[in-house]
């Protein structure tokens, strides 16, 4: 009920409205989805622009997240001396010095904490309110907490990826770097963590595309019946450590 205070019910509307046919689903959203692949090298000489920057960055902030608490964090590495410090501590992959744009995904441990996360709320009295729920969740449960901001940050990563698509850039997630050492360097706040590195930009003629193969999943469908039973239908074989 708290929630209702706060809802666009015009968007929801809008929303709900909407043909959800397969044939006006499968034209711009699918086509961000298919076309966007990480891109390991990119050129050099593209600049890409601080309002392209912003559109990027604003679209993505409309990613879920439990109780609306938003708890990513972004950093932008503009500097070519920290970039070339992050570089060794990346294993020198070619995304961090050639990237026109160069992003830190964190997550705040203690964002449900922030008195920022609550400005939605019209009044006093609610703010309280909405407060004491959220707190009786994270307060005494710091690993949900962590859990929580790990989820949602990396579902504003991934729009951040969509939304440069969108733009007509390309871009890369990275979690290949040294985290502790990247946290040192850029002397993150005590209460934030990396979540990943986003290079954004246009690709290089000089970059190679790999095969791109995608796994072929049935589709699951687990009754009450296999739930009493136990019963599952995930793939539970494992290779455990043998080469094929």
């Amino acid at each position: 009920m708290l929630a209702e205070a706060v809802v666009d019910r015009s968007r929801i509307k809008k929303s709900m409205g909407r043909d959800s046919s397969a044939t006006t689903f499968n034209h711009a959203l699918s086509f961000l989805l298919e076309s966007r692949r990480s891109i390991k090298l990119f050129d050099r000489d593209v600049v890409m622009s601080n309002e392209d920057l912003a559109d990027i960055v604003s679209a993505a902030s409309y990613a879920p997240s439990a109780f609306n608490i938003q708890p990513w964090r972004v950093i932008q590495i503009n500097s070519d001396t920290v970039r070339t410090k992050l570089s060794d501590l990346a294993w020198r992959q070619p995304q961090i010095s050639t990237a026109s744009r160069l992003l830190l995904v964190a997550y705040d441990n203690y964002a449900w904490d922030r008195t920022s996360a609550y400005q939605q709320f019209s009044d006093n009295e609610l703010r309280n309110k909405v407060y004491s729920s959220v707190s009786s969740v994270y307060k005494n449960n710091a690993k949900l907490a962590r859990d929580e901001a790990i989820r949602a940050s990396s579902l504003y990563a991934m729009n951040i990826l969509l939304a440069a698509e969108a733009k007509g850039y390309q871009s890369c997630a990275l979690t290949g770097f040294d985290f502790g050492g990247v946290t040192e360097l850029i002397n993150m706040p005590a209460d934030w963590e990396c979540c990943m590195l986003i290079a954004l930009g246009k690709a290089s003629d000089d970059n190679v595309l790999r095969e791109q193969h995608r796994q072929e999943k049935e589709r699951y469908v687990v009754t009450d019946v296999d739930l009493l039973r136990g019963q599952s239908s995930i793939d539970k074989s494992r290779i455990n450590g043998e080469l094929f």
